[in-house]
């Protein structure tokens, strides 16, 4: 029996490349509909095939102008260092939650901490990522490491794709990008990624971006000559941007953070020895912030004083980093003479609270603790809390901390600590 018009009419519309499949297949059976088993195998065949060829997959087309921006003038940040200690930090934080991270498992040197969807993901310097739950429970541990089938050598990095609910990471010895399950930890697929040999990754409305701040590994390549990389699928590069110059031949061994930063519904990036403040989209890269750090460091000393240690010892500001904004405050870090520099710069009054190295505040009920920002997650920051910090602020004023916090061990797994804008 050979279907009627108006069921292959309705069964067309789901997908553009299987309605011209199967409007070659519709006219062949036609023609010889006297065979019915062929016409019921052909149309069993469709079916299974639409179900597979219509799964919804996110693939967001790059606009053909993607550009950087350069019409757009950014906002100016100017930064003036104080001397005296930050302590009144709840004048400007106030602590809304907690996370303490189970000892289930022992986390090793964190590389990277991302939270999305009630998850806290860390990437730790033994090639392993952990995902907990808000309650500090271990949901599952990714721990291939090895040379073996179905394993992996150095995770790099790592990056979210939530409206997928998958992770992405990159395998630099193997040069691969591997997909797991965000919620089971259970690998889904592998791309190779043999074109490229970025240094950090993030993952932006289904897209990639990778950093390369470098081209040691591709010198005769001006194709890899960039620091910055789009990429829809993973599979290729599809734009570049920003082009190495001399400073991008100088290798800096310290100090190093990561250059993208989520923000809730944005993506922040800041390059290799840069002062601005970029927000990526798949349509454009257009600069936001421009920081005037204080003696910041020019390009021709950055090339003439060697070695790193010895340009530590400078008075020259530089490495801007963590670009964390919300509710109208922008965190920023920044390095000088070997020192860590805070920022907390007040956008909404234009006008900076802090820049200094020296953060340490006086535990209160309303903030326990603070730590360096290390991104933002629900309109809140976020801080990575090493357990000996906590317990340093514990003798400051034991009366005031909750005994889950006060069992706490110099040698426990780290608490994630969220922190909301105190109007």
């Amino acid at each position: 029996m050979v279907p009627s018009r108006e069921a292959y009419n309705v069964y067309v519309k789901s997908n553009m490349f299987v309605r011209h499949v199967i409007v070659l297949l519709y006219r062949v059976v036609v023609n010889f509909s006297k065979w019915k088993i062929m016409v019921r195998y052909f149309f069993s065949l469709l079916i299974i095939f639409s179900l597979f060829a219509c799964h919804p997959k996110q693939q967001v087309a790059i606009s053909d102008d993607m550009s950087v921006v350069d019409t757009v003038s950014p906002r100016v940040i100017p930064i003036s260092i104080s001397d005296t200690t930050y302590r009144h930090v709840d004048q400007t934080f106030e602590q809304v939650s907690y996370v303490i991270l189970s000892d289930d498992v022992l986390i090793g040197e964190i590389v990277r901490t991302l939270v999305v969807d009630d998850r806290i993901f860390i990437l730790d310097n033994q090639n392993k990522i952990f995902c907990y739950n808000m309650e500090g429970g271990v949901e599952y541990v990714i721990d291939d490491y090895g040379s073996g089938p179905g394993e992996y050598g150095r995770i790099l990095d790592f990056a979210l794709n939530p409206p997928l609910k998958v992770l992405w990471m990159y395998d630099s010895s193997r040069r691969q990008l591997l997909c797991y399950d965000m919620f089971t930890g259970k690998r889904c697929q592998s791309i190779s990624a043999a074109y490229m040999a970025p240094e950090r990754m993030a993952i932006w409305n289904g897209s990639f971006f990778f950093f390369m701040g470098n081209h040691y590994n591709y010198p005769d390549n001006s194709n890899m000559h960039y620091s910055l990389f789009y990429s829809i699928s993973g599979a290729k590069i599809d734009k570049s941007f920003f082009p190495h110059d001399q400073m991008s031949e100088f290798l800096f061994s310290y100090g190093w953070e990561h250059p993208f930063y989520y923000n809730d519904d944005k993506l922040y990036f800041i390059n290799n020895y840069g002062t601005v403040v970029y927000l990526l989209t798949s349509e454009s890269i257009r600069p936001l912030y421009k920081v005037e750090l204080p003696d910041s460091l020019p390009s021709d000393v950055l090339m003439e004083v060697t070695p790193s240690l010895k340009l530590m010892q400078t008075r020259y500001s530089w490495l801007l980093s963590n670009a964390y904004e919300t509710d109208g405050i922008l965190n920023l870090w920044f390095q000088k003479q070997g020192y860590y520099y805070a920022v907390y710069y007040d956008l909404s009054n234009d006008k900076i609270i802090y820049a200094g190295k020296q953060v340490n505040n006086i535990p209160v009920k309303d903030l326990l603790f603070i730590s360096q920002i290390n991104g933002v997650y629900k309109n809140t920051f976020f801080s990575v809390v090493p357990s000996f910090i906590i317990k340093y602020k514990i003798d400051e004023n034991p009366d005031i901390f909750p005994e889950d916090l006060k069992s706490l061990t110099e040698e426990s797994n780290p608490v994630i600590a969220f922190y909301k804008v105190k109007r």
